[in-house]
């Protein structure tokens, strides 16, 4: 919107300058029949360089875009940058949860759903599947499948979501010991998780190597 008005306040002052300066006393035209923009410009256009203020307003025109360009491109790379460390600001946020001194049912209700969403938050960006969206029943199924090489660990999720909904929703009730284990629990979790993401990794990339390879064995 910006740079569109900035080129037509351009080319018309330009369009102006060129056609006060191409009218001459000599010719048919007198300076009373000329519009009143082109007066002014024609009485002063002999005395003032025009291609110097075009100049100069195209190169104003490119420095803002340049700016602007600039400005958008390091507001997208500080963006990737935050999302690296999004992991990081979610175990962070788990290990800072502490119940509170009564622990009320109140208490215990928003406690379960912080540990909860931020369990599921982090699920959601190592494994891509969208935890957070989703209930519990529709979770279960692909948690399952997802961790089905996990043994114990895949049914340790699972009980925990499940405590975790009956004390948001079925007045099931928590002590503090329960919460601060649970709270523990879920940071254990959180690194088996990245131990599992890493390790398929390492076997994929291994796939590949042994894909890369194959036409070059004789």
């Amino acid at each position: 919107m910006i740079i569109r008005f900035f080129l037509g306040f351009v080319l018309n002052f330009f369009s102006l300058s060129l056609f006060a300066e191409s009218v001459s006393p000599s010719q048919e035209t007198h300076f009373e029949d000329l519009p009143h923009a082109a007066r002014s410009i024609h009485s002063y256009g002999a005395l003032f360089p025009w291609w110097v203020v075009f100049v100069s307003c195209f190169f104003c025109l490119l420095t803002f875009i340049a700016f602007w360009s600039y400005k958008k491109f390091w507001k997208k790379r500080g963006a990737l940058i935050v999302a690296k460390d999004l992991p990081l600001e979610v175990r962070q946020k788990i290990s800072s949860l502490e119940p509170t001194e009564i622990f009320s049912r109140k208490d215990q209700i928003n406690f379960f759903y912080e540990l909860s969403f931020n369990l599921r938050y982090y699920i959601e960006l190592k494994t891509g599947l969208q935890a957070t969206d989703l209930t519990f029943k529709e979770l279960r199924p692909l948690l399952r499948e997802r961790l089905k090489n996990s043994g114990d660990k895949s049914l340790n999720f699972l009980k925990f979501f499940e405590k975790a909904e009956y004390i948001k929703f079925a007045d099931k009730e928590a002590t503090k010991e329960e919460a601060r284990r649970d709270r523990e629990n879920v940071l254990e979790f959180l690194s088996f998780l990245d131990e599992l993401v890493r390790s398929e990794k390492e076997i994929e990339k291994k796939k590949e190597e042994r894909k890369g390879g194959t036409g070059y064995a004789y």
